[in-house]
């Protein structure tokens, strides 16, 4: 039995599509910032959503969460249900797709595939030198120390989190069983890192991107 195709469209509303492309060996990723109202998304979100946790959601974050079902959505070109598992973790339902979303400061980000992924979103902000120890290990800080640490610092945090995401079940610690491999920081780098636990334990190939003050991280499983 062959792989279902992903069927992938030109976005038709009035939000600013930043980019969308194919990426790595199977996925698709698209970022956008929100321009919309929330009711723009619940007249036209349709049941892709879980109405008890919206309904836990308030202001900026409730619209982000809207938004990222949407955009999702619209990628895949069916009107797709997103449900958590026990754990936490955004599913397709019906789970046809490994999907991960993030947001950040209105712009929304997310990524399809068969297989296991990541994506992040954040913005450029200093003080992520703040929590660098909270995430860092001894090998990840003896490569982030140069002219360009914030830039390094937020591609092993975004890493981090992918991971984090693409794991799904919570108790991880992000310096024991999270591993960045040394890169080079370029604008539109790559670079590997792992997830190390008993249960599971992977490898991923990371792309990132910058642009307008935004740094995306996205990995897939190799």
């Amino acid at each position: 039995m062959g792989v279902k195709k992903i069927n992938f469209i030109i976005f038709e509303t009035q939000m600013p599509l930043i980019f969308k492309d194919k990426v790595l060996s199977c996925s698709t990723i698209a970022v956008w910032q929100i321009k919309e109202n929330e009711q723009f998304f619940l007249n036209n979100c349709g049941d892709n959503w879980d109405g008890k946790e919206l309904t836990e959601l308030k202001g900026k974050r409730r619209l982000e969460w809207l938004a990222s079902r949407f955009l999702v959505q619209k990628m895949t070109k069916k009107a797709y249900g997103i449900k958590k598992d026990k754990f936490g973790k955004p599913q397709l339902q019906p789970n046809d797709y490994q999907i991960s979303i993030s947001h950040s400061n209105g712009m929304v980000a997310a990524i399809v595939s068969k297989k296991r992924v990541g994506i992040d979103i954040q913005k450029k902000v200093s003080k992520i030198e703040r929590i660098a120890n909270k995430f860092l290990n001894s090998e990840e800080k003896s490569f982030v120390n140069n002219r360009y640490k914030i830039s390094n610092l937020h591609l092993i945090w975004g890493a981090k989190e992918c991971l984090f995401k693409a794991y799904g079940r919570k108790q991880v610690d992000f310096k024991k069983n999270l591993l960045v491999n040394k890169f080079t920081y370029r604008k539109n780098g790559n670079f590997i890192a792992s997830i190390n636990k008993s249960d599971f334990t992977y490898s991923f190939h990371f792309e990132n991107r910058f642009f307008n003050n935004y740094y995306v991280v996205y990995g897939e499983q190799n």
